[in-house]
Parts: structure tokens; C-alpha cells; sequence
């Protein structure tokens, strides 16, 4: 399962999958989008084009909080959003959740962990810190790191290595 955020988040995806992810081995691919992302959508679909021996599956969920919405009102979006995660998890039973920092994968990620720990389900949880944070983590990363919730947190710099030490610094992958 790999999670798309609207603009940079779904590029950086993108090329991440395209370098790192044998399409042999992961045939059978889930691609989670915000229900208000029509361009991750369409960039998800064009490159699916691209790759033979595909079975591709699309999901969208609402999105746990937009840009510029208001902390307090979006409180209610997080949590109609962690139910349509819970539900999404619950449906597909990813192995793998593939995730970069947009909002969208918090209430995602933080379910994966829950079924893991009521043994619902076994999910490994990778977190790839984007490109461009280069001093400090994304507040997704941020929220994830400090509740251990990813099995590996991948960082492209190592100045962040540095000071986040249960991070892994793998060089640029995009």
C-alpha cells in the first residue's frame, strides 16, 4: 500500500516506487489518495500505465485535515478520516504500508499499528521522510517517529540522522 499526498508528497512517491520496488515481486499494488485529489489520481493512473503485470487498486478517503483548516474543526475530519483508514485496512490487508509524510497516512499508520498490536493483522509500516526536509522532520514524521509507529524511518540527509537516532540514513532516493 503505498500512500499518495497531493502535490510533492505523490511525485517523490512516485519515483521512490519507480527506483526501490520491484514491480515483479509487488504485483498487487493499493494506492490510497485523498478523495479531493484528482492530480495524484491521474499521475498514479499514468504510471501504472507504464508497468506490465499490474494489479492496481485505488482507494480515496477523506483527508484528515485540509491546508489552512482550523485545528479545532479538524478534529472531526481526523476522526472521519481514522474510520475510513480503519475501514480501508480492514477491507485490503496490506503487508506493507509505503508512506512519505502527507497527513493522509497518520490515521493510516497509527491503525496498521493498532492491528499489529491486537494482532488483527501483521503490517510493516515504512516511513520516508521527504526530500526536502533537510534540518528537521515533517509534523507526520515528527508524530510518527515520536510514537515509534513506523518499523523503519527512512531519512534522505544526514543531518537528520544526527539528531533523530532511531532514524536510517539510505542516501537520496528520489
Amino acid at each position: 500500500m503505498a500512500i499518495m499526498g497531493s502535490g510533492g508528497h505523490t511525485t517523490e512517491m512516485l519515483k521512490l516506487l519507480i527506483s526501490t520496488i520491484d514491480s515483479n515481486l509487488f504485483s498487487d499494488r493499493i494506492y490510497v489518495i485523498a478523495d479531493s485529489d484528482k492530480l495524484s489520481n491521474t499521475k498514479v493512473s499514468d504510471f501504472e500505465k507504464q508497468i506490465e503485470k499490474n494489479n492496481v487498486l485505488i482507494y480515496k478517503i477523506p483527508r484528515a485535515r485540509n491546508v489552512g483548516q482550523s485545528y479545532c474543526s479538524s478534529i472531526l475530519t481526523t476522526l472521519i478520516a481514522s474510520w475510513h483508514s480503519a475501514k480501508l485496512l480492514r477491507i485490503t490487508k496490506p503487508d506493507l504500508i509505503l508512506c512519505n509524510g502527507p497527513a493522509i497516512c497518520l490515521p493510516i499508520c497509527l491503525f496498521a499499528r493498532l492491528f499489529n498490536f491486537l494482532r488483527i493483522k501483521r503490517i510493516k509500516i515504512i516511513f520516508v521522510e521527504s526530500i526536502c526536509r533537510v534540518q528537521t522532520l515533517s509534523l507526520t514524521g515528527r508524530i510518527l517517529y515520536h510514537l515509534n509507529i513506523p518499523d523503519a524511518f527512512l531519512v534522505q540527509w544526514p543531518s537528520l540522522k544526527e539528531k533523530y537516532i532511531r532514524t536510517q540514513f539510505i542516501g537520496r532516493l528520489v
